[in-house]
């Protein structure tokens, strides 16, 4: 019996997922450069490559360096640059075709003085997620980024890039598509000033798991750059981006106490296992769903007795339909969690019809 929680994959759905946003990719005629930090593993690295990808995204130069040894030598650190990295950024450039991010002048000049010739140059666009990167409309501003770049020559100004996290706020499918539609039409007016002024052999890039697994036409981008894709989650579900069956990841934890005069049960398995992420679902807080581990589930529809509170090592799940009836303190059940992302970053290794999966630590 396992007395601490075990990171449990299903690889047959790991491997549909990555076939089936590759396929996507192709049908768009776009390239697909997958972020790995959801997965953080060289052994899944090698699924992606049974599938034609040449091509990742990381966010640290901890990551690049952890995927480089693992034969990986086309690799963009999709994090903006600063200036307490220039070396390590120099390091991992002159082992690969690397490229870097950044969102001002000054962060430009450090790189091109910083990091070997040659080294592709991404300028980050802010669409509208707030995060990091030049407003798209502030257009001048980033035309003259790249001029800047392509005058100081050493680098190689490889395109815009963008990230449409806003679209894990949406309420739905079609919301989804609505934040997809709005920033690809945003990167196209970006994209209509640097063809005004003779601007010419840029990519564009655009990344996130919700947008790139219900859109079918991405405009003017040229590369897409999902990573939760690979193992879903229940985030992903709510949003329409996938159904049950798609799920890969899961967390399999002992049930610490029951109480059936409240149909509840407490799990050893906290915030420090599954993150703190959470989704509403009629108005409270939804940190997972908990369901037996025999099969895992299918359908559009939440897979389990939800988590309602979560602490650092307990969370505590509300079964009112009677879902884990019978289930007793020292069993093992399945835990779905709302963010793959984060839950997966918490556990040195997974396991996979028991065989141990290394990753990243």
């Amino acid at each position: 019996m396992k007395t601490a929680p075990v990171a449990d994959l299903n690889m047959d759905r790991l491997r549909r997922n990555i076939s089936r946003m590759a396929d996507r990719a192709r049908k768009a005629g776009i390239a697909l450069r997958p972020h790995f930090k959801t997965h953080c593993s060289s052994a899944i690295g090698k699924e992606f490559r049974l599938f034609g990808v040449k091509s990742i995204t990381v966010s640290s130069t901890a990551m690049g360096w952890y995927f480089a040894r693992s034969g990986w030598n086309d690799i963009t650190v999709a994090f903006v640059a600063h200036p307490g990295e220039m070396s390590e950024l120099a390091d991992l450039a002159s082992s690969t075709r690397l490229g870097v991010l950044t969102d001002s002048v000054e962060g430009m000049r450090a790189l091109d003085t910083a990091l070997p010739p040659g080294t592709r140059l991404w300028v980050d666009v802010d669409c509208g997620y707030g995060r990091t990167g030049i407003p798209w409309g502030d257009t001048l501003e980033i035309v003259e980024l790249a001029k800047a770049a392509r005058r100081l020559g050493r680098l190689e100004f490889a395109g815009l890039l963008t990230h449409a996290g806003d679209s894990y706020s949406a309420l739905s499918r079609e919301g989804v598509l609505e934040v997809g539609a709005r920033t690809l039409h945003r990167m196209a007016e970006v994209k209509s000033m640097f063809d005004a002024q003779g601007l010419e052999g840029f990519a564009i890039s655009t990344g996130d798991t919700p947008t790139c697994s219900v859109m079918d036409d991405f405009g003017c981008a040229t590369e897409m750059r999902p990573g939760n894709f690979v193992f879903n989650d229940l985030q992903q579900v709510a949003l329409g981006s996938c159904d049950c069956g798609s799920l890969a990841f899961r967390v399999l934890c002992p049930v610490a106490a029951v109480y059936p005069a409240r149909s509840a049960l407490v799990l050893h398995c906290g915030s420090v296992n599954l993150s703190a992420d959470r989704i509403e679902d009629d108005g409270r807080a939804f940190f997972g769903a908990v369901a037996r581990p025999d099969k895992w589930p299918e359908g559009p529809h939440m897979p389990g007795a939800p988590i309602r509170r979560l602490s650092q090592e307990h969370a505590s799940v509300e079964d009112p339909e009677g879902l884990l009836r019978g289930v007793k303190p020292g069993d093992l059940v399945a835990v779905y969690p709302v963010h793959s992302c984060l839950a997966a970053w918490q556990f040195s290794d997974y396991r996979a019809e028991g065989v141990k999966v290394e990753k990243m630590r």
